[in-house]
């Protein structure tokens, strides 16, 4: 069975219209633009849905871990008449009461930068737009309340291997694509590096899971002809991988349900929110 997830029909369109019609009537649209590929993609499917006078691109650095970015994310504008705000995050993370440091610091770098998107969309009423595609959902890559937190997640859809093929076809520079995945929490950190396997294989993983597919049917279906030798370098895989790197995959799904699901209440009346109430329109 071919697990590499194919381009979704009328995705673009489908995205678009999804945007324009929940951002119906309000303000601005922000969007942290982090100079990596999907803040890249999300910027021109808003831009193509609402126009540019309502999308407002932040770039959040956070001293000097982010200074490399700085110039990906203005080539991400350099298409369209939008000025890229720069808000330094450091501040935030400096007063933070506690000596954290590693994951859990990085943690803290992804709730500033939502605070001051979520603060600055309720200044102008506005909404903020999440980056996270399906592949990091699904593996729970994403800090909970931190990056995972927006008022819509418009490639949240898109395995990562779609969000290139689409960004391609919207015309994100091809040094943008091309650039490896990092959420930029800590130095030298990559999401390839960190996962051990490279998206191309990651999302075929993903794409078998999600059918139901065993975890030994999946190894059996793994192309992995379409692995570029840079990915290998980046992702440490070797030149195959064996049934534990597909089930530390399927492991990551199960694990990081808690980030994906609903407000977690217990239920002791007719109407519980989150498990009855549902919104209707």
């Amino acid at each position: 069975m071919n697990l590499i997830p194919s381009p979704p029909r009328h995705g673009r369109r489908i995205i678009e219209q999804f945007i324009g019609d929940r951002c119906r009537g309000a303000g601005p649209l922000f969007l942290g633009l982090s100079g990596g590929l999907d803040s890249a993609l999300v910027l021109e499917l808003a831009v193509s849905a609402v126009g540019e006078g309502r999308v407002r691109p932040i770039f959040l650095p956070n001293g000097s871990l982010s200074g490399v970015d700085l110039e990906p994310a203005r080539a991400c504008c350099g298409n369209h008449d939008i000025e890229l705000e720069i808000i330094e995050i450091s501040p935030l993370i400096k007063a933070f009461p506690l000596e954290l440091e590693g994951m859990a610091l990085g943690n803290v770098a992804a709730r500033a930068r939502m605070m001051v998107l979520y603060g600055l969309a309720n200044r102008d009423g506005g909404y903020v737009l999440g980056t996270s595609n399906k592949s990091e959902i699904l593996l729970g890559y994403f800090t909970k309340h931190g990056d995972g937190a927006s008022d819509m997640a418009p490639i949240g859809d898109l395995f990562k291997t779609q969000v290139r093929g689409m960004a391609g076809e919207m015309g994100v520079p091809k040094e943008i694509i091309d650039r490896p995945p990092t959420a930029n929490l800590v130095p030298g950190q990559t999401d390839e590096g960190e996962l051990g396997l490279p998206y191309s294989i990651i999302d075929q993983i993903l794409t078998g899971h999600v059918i139901g597919l065993r975890p030994e049917e999946i190894l059996s279906d793994l192309d992995m002809s379409v692995v570029t030798d840079g990915e290998r370098d980046i992702s440490g895989m070797g030149r195959t991988i064996g049934i534990e790197g597909v089930r530390r995959v399927v492991d990551l799904v199960r694990s990081s349900r808690h980030k994906r699901g609903p407000l977690l209440v217990p239920k002791l009346g007719s109407y519980t929110v989150s498990l009855d109430l549902k919104e209707r329109w």
